[in-house]
């Protein structure tokens, strides 16, 4: 079991438009529910297809607490939700990440920008990982895209998915992202 101690504590990381904090239960929204039960929405999750009620979403986060993954909460600054995203340890030095914009007009913005900026801050910066992979579907393009470009490279295939990776040594560290413990 990997120990991290920052699972926890009320984290906050900034940029301009946007802001990334813990989810929990709280967030667990109609409008949440709506966007993850959207089919142009969860095209490309690895969900099961039948409505996912409120009662299955906390499920959900109640048995995945304990393990050693991180589940966040992406809000513009006006504290519009718009997405998701999550980490989950695959070894003490990698983690798997995936992100999910839950809103239409937030994809391909400077919101989805930043959010993966973010994203990318704290498992490199925070919490000291050596590498982030991610699985893909081959039909999902515009996330291949983004991946690309920031340098993650397609390692593996199989007949429905890409696996793309990125070492701390290729990236380019952002400047702007604030890091802070929320008072809540």
């Amino acid at each position: 079991m990997i120990k991290n101690n920052l699972k926890f504590k009320p984290l906050i990381l900034r940029k301009k438009n946007v802001y990334l904090k813990y989810f929990n239960d709280k967030n667990i929204t109609q409008d949440f529910l709506n966007s993850i039960n959207n089919k142009n929405i969860n095209e490309f999750l690895e969900i099961k297809k039948n409505l996912i009620t409120k009662k299955d979403a906390k499920k959900y986060f109640i048995n995945n607490k304990k393990k050693n993954f991180y589940y966040f909460s992406l809000n513009s600054s006006q504290n519009v939700f718009f997405g998701t995203a999550l980490i989950n340890y695959f070894s003490p030095s990698e983690v798997i990440m995936g992100i999910l914009i839950h809103k239409k007009k937030f994809w391909s913005s400077i919101y989805s920008e930043e959010a993966f900026q973010i994203i990318l801050f704290f498992c490199f910066k925070i919490l000291k990982i050596k590498k982030i992979i991610s699985k893909i579907k081959k039909k999902n393009i515009r996330s291949i895209k983004k991946f690309k470009k920031y340098d993650f490279i397609k390692f593996n295939e199989n007949n429905f998915h890409n696996f793309y990776s990125l070492d701390k040594k290729l990236y380019k560290f952002e400047k702007d992202i604030i890091f802070s413990f929320d008072k809540e």
